[in-house]
């Protein structure tokens, strides 16, 4: 009954009130959220990751199959290429790259949100990875910053344009 009651209130608030209340839920779960490290087969890797967070653990507390994208790169020879992983979030499939490009590949990983950057960071760390760099920013046509979120979480972010990431 109370679960129709919040759900009936929730219904009534304006778009702006609903994202700030979804942005304190996710907030209280994240700071109640116990980190642990566990390692899953991810396509043909084994890897440890830190689940930082819910979404994390929703995403990767499981085995993945292999992913045709990475198939279809390691069938073209991708091998000592400098590969982008644009919107990396925790860098599982970064770490998978970087593990298809090979020593002489390099991965750039650019990850907008600080925490997720920072635990893509911790996961690379983990496995030993280090032809991966992580970059906590958002990718762009234009250099710049971008502000982005809800009232309660407004962020700002570097925007970095494509020759500024090529470069680096």
């Amino acid at each position: 009954m109370i679960h129709l009651l919040k759900r009936a209130i929730f219904a009534c608030l304006p778009e702006s009130g609903r994202a700030v209340l979804k942005t304190l839920n996710f907030r209280l779960k994240a700071a109640n959220f116990r980190k642990r490290i566990v390692t899953h087969a991810y396509g043909s890797e084994l890897l440890q990751v830190e689940l930082a967070d819910p979404l994390s653990q929703g995403w990767y507390d499981c085995d993945w199959p292999a992913l045709p994208e990475i198939k279809k790169l390691q069938e073209s020879g991708i091998q000592g290429a400098r590969i982008f992983d644009l919107g990396a979030h925790q860098c599982v499939v970064a770490a998978m790259l970087a593990r298809a490009v090979g020593t002489k590949g390099e991965v750039v990983a650019v990850e907008a949100i600080k925490h997720d950057a920072a635990a893509g960071m911790r996961n690379l760390e983990l496995n030993a990875i280090t032809n991966c760099k992580v970059v906590h920013g958002a990718a762009g046509s234009q250099p710049g910053g971008i502000r982005w979120g809800n009232d309660m979480s407004i962020k700002e972010t570097r925007v970095y344009s494509v020759d500024e990431l090529a470069s680096l």
